[in-house]
């Protein structure tokens, strides 16, 4: 704890608590939620130029069902949303918000880039708030499979974001595209 609390002094937050005080924890909570923050927001900064650097044509299109950049994304913003919606798998609308399974093998009924940079916002202002407002030192009880506690749900949800920003990354370059710019 000490570490975070000289972090803090370093980027300016309050931490002229005693940290015997109880108080301290409200400085660590705060790093801790604009810190999960920041890297969300830089995660889905690289997940929309990954969309935008598709070209229209080839959105759709993949070797593979998997290798559809709109399958892709279709999964990566599903997951969000899960993670992030306080929902149990079965009760999550899997499919609901862009119209389609993000497996099924029609091309045609995936989504176009303007309806997942939609869904992008709308999981970009989810996440502000729900990393404005979680306490990250609980206990995950809805998704222990992810971390132990809800900072590791959050953790779980970047690098499973990441994981497949890589693939749409490697697809973008294999098909003679710039990948996103590292945030």
């Amino acid at each position: 704890m000490r570490d975070i609390i000289q972090c803090s002094v370093q980027l300016g937050y309050n931490t002229s608590v005693n940290r015997d005080d109880e108080r301290w924890l409200v400085v660590a909570e705060d790093f801790i939620n604009q810190e999960i923050r920041d890297q969300f927001s830089r995660v889905l900064d690289k997940f929309k130029g990954a969309v935008e650097n598709f070209p229209a044509e080839e959105w759709r299109k993949g070797e593979s069902p998997y290798q559809r950049p709109a399958g892709l994304a279709a999964h990566i913003l599903s997951t969000i949303d899960f993670y992030t919606s306080g929902l149990t798998s079965d009760q999550f609308p899997w499919g609901k918000r862009l119209g389609c399974n993000w497996e099924d093998p029609r091309d045609d009924v995936l989504p176009s880039q303007e309806l997942v940079l939609a869904y992008l916002q709308e999981m970009a202002r989810r996440i502000l708030k729900w990393t404005s407002r979680t306490d990250f030192t609980l206990p995950d009880d809805l998704h222990p499979y992810t971390g132990k506690t809800v900072l590791g749900r959050a953790i779980y949800v970047i690098r499973h974001t990441e994981s497949h920003l890589a693939e749409l990354s490697l697809e973008l370059r294999r098909r003679g595209y710039l990948g996103p710019e590292w945030r």
